[in-house]
């Protein structure tokens, strides 16, 4: 299995590729030569020989994420590709329910994710619209609708963020929760390293939690 992004700029909105993100840049650095359309038989060719067998699709920031996730569902229906979905809701929104109702219905959809990096000191680096999101009553409300739909739910935020969403991951034992990159530390100092660790060691308590280990260009540049 292979994790990667289909796109097409001319049918849907992406909000980074309309204009210059210094937040997304600060994360990626310069995407300038980004593809602003990617589709499966792009892919298909740039991993010939590598004995790729199913890739997952995951959202791209989209303006629109369940048109994006239908379209994707489109690709997988007309070239096999992608075997697997993730798409992206907003825990917080009063459309939360009616975008799980339709992720649940369309069967490549394996999880679902939201970016909520909030860095403590670079303002480039949040993502979240606010900072004790992970501890607000509506969208905690919103995360519970989740239970019995059978969908992942991925977390993106950085290690500084990683007490807090213990406190959630350990509220919720009947969902299960995914941290992309590691838990994402962002002090590589030798201290920074040791504070990640107990937090990822307090996370660990939690049997509802998995590690995802990708992007490591995003801690080490």
């Amino acid at each position: 299995y292979c994790y990667q992004h289909f796109i097409a700029a001319r049918r849907l909105r992406y909000p980074v590729f309309m204009q210059r993100s210094a937040g997304f840049e600060a994360l990626v650095g310069d995407y300038g030569s980004l593809p602003r359309v990617y589709l499966p038989e792009d892919y298909a060719r740039d991993v010939t020989g590598l004995g790729v067998v199913k890739t997952v699709w995951a959202e791209f920031i989209s303006d629109d994420p369940m048109g994006e996730v239908t379209w994707a569902q489109g690709l997988a229906h007309t070239t096999g590709r992608p075997q697997g979905m993730i798409g992206l809701v907003d825990f917080s929104s009063p459309e939360v329910e009616r975008t799980l109702d339709l992720y649940t219905s369309i069967e490549p959809v394996r999880a679902v994710r939201q970016h909520l990096g909030w860095h403590p000191t670079n303002p480039l680096l949040r993502y979240a619209p606010r900072p004790e999101l992970l501890s607000n009553t509506v969208w905690q409300n919103g995360l519970a609708l989740l239970r019995g739909r059978h969908l992942p739910r991925e977390i993106e935020l950085f290690g500084s963020q990683l007490p807090e969403f213990a406190s959630v991951a350990a509220s919720y034992p009947d969902i299960q929760f995914v941290l992309p990159v590691m838990g994402w530390p962002i002090d590589l100092t030798s201290d920074g390293r040791k504070t990640w660790k107990r937090a990822l060691a307090i996370v660990s308590a939690c049997d509802n939690v998995a590690i995802k280990i990708f992007g490591m260009e995003c801690i080490f540049g």
